[in-house]
């Protein structure tokens, strides 16, 4: 069974699309106009989907491998590179929270990036989600599955003050820790 750690970025050129912002405006500008809207009609949320574009993934094939770590710049690589590493191996895939919900995202990230939708084909089938053996109660705290992944292998895979929204490193340490509860029998 692999493992599989998205890291997400917010996705300036959607939102300056999206929303009919300036081309002269900066990337960080934009997000900033994009998050002041959201935040008066909606008041504090994540931001949805559509506007977060895939940085890069952690990756690790096997219990046995240390996982690897592909970041770009261009979105379009980053997903040409997890459609190889899924065509590259067979199985299960596990994936750290939300199994359902990550595999919608990613081929919604793949229709934007204009990519066929048999890259996806077989994805929900074998994306597994990680926190499944965990209690309604439990899983329904956003700070549960790192903190029990976390207590459970010994590795770093939580970051209790949030500082470290998309850290790679962390992300290395959540496909490892995957791959711990795997290999004893917990996924």
């Amino acid at each position: 069974m692999a493992a599989l750690v998205p890291l997400w970025r917010a996705d300036a050129d959607a939102a300056r699309r999206l929303h009919g912002l300036s081309e002269s405006l900066a990337g960080a500008d934009v997000l900033r106009a994009v998050e002041q809207v959201r935040q008066q009609r909606q008041g504090p949320a994540p931001l949805p989907a559509w506007l977060q574009a895939l940085a890069g993934f952690a990756w690790c094939p096997a219990q046995d491998v240390e996982p690897t770590l592909c970041q770009h710049a261009d979105e379009g690589a980053v997903l040409d590179q997890l459609v190889a590493r899924f065509d590259g191996s067979s199985g299960p895939v596990a994936v750290f929270a939300d199994a359902e919900g990550l595999c919608r995202q990613l081929r919604l990230r793949l229709l934007l990036a204009g990519r066929a939708p048999s890259f996806a084909q077989d994805w929900a089938a074998r994306l597994v989600d990680g926190q499944s053996w965990q209690p309604p109660g439990l899983a329904a705290d956003p700070d549960a599955p790192g903190a029990v992944l976390a207590l459970a292998t010994g590795e770093p895979a939580f970051d209790p003050q949030g500082q470290a929204a998309d850290d790679p490193r962390r992300a290395v340490a959540q496909a490892r820790a995957l791959c711990r509860l795997q290999e004893a029998g917990w996924l």
